[in-house]
């Protein structure tokens, strides 16, 4: 089966889709600010990338050290440098969603701790306590 992307454009500063101007499966860019635009599986208009201050292009990561509780779509930079914390799972996940965690220290020293709130992964209702450094974590569901 083919897929095609629709991508829809704009080049109006601080433009940004409405919900009714996206189907789901469908992108918008605004070129003129550097923001790509997707539709959520619950309808919100939410943003893949943006481009970062000095002009580069990419993800906005948000940067914790501290206990977090996820969200879909979250990108996640966790420092672990100040000690273990721990990142929850989201308790009620939308299919179709993904969570994503960089290791923003070395996990290795002190590790980052994965709880599964009140779901499982893979199964398994137990924390997984990630004491590799210099990888990703990509949940999806």
């Amino acid at each position: 089966m083919a897929t095609k992307i629709l991508l829809k454009k704009s080049n109006v500063n601080s433009a940004q889709p409405q919900t009714s101007d996206l189907d789901y499966g469908e992108l918008a860019i605004n070129y003129e600010d550097g923001v790509l635009y997707y539709k959520t599986n619950s309808g919100v208009i939410d943003v893949i990338a943006r481009k970062t201050a000095g002009g580069t292009s990419g993800i906005t990561i948000n940067p914790i050290t501290a206990n977090y509780t996820a969200s879909g779509g979250d990108f996640l930079l966790a420092n672990t440098s100040g000690g273990s914390f721990t990142i929850t799972l989201p308790p009620a996940p939308v299919t179709g969603s993904f969570i994503t965690i960089f290791d923003g220290d070395s996990w290795t020293d002190n590790p980052l701790i994965i709880d599964s709130g009140i779901n499982s992964i893979e199964g398994d209702g137990s924390t997984i306590n990630v004491g590799i450094g210099n990888v990703r974590i990509d949940f999806c569901v």
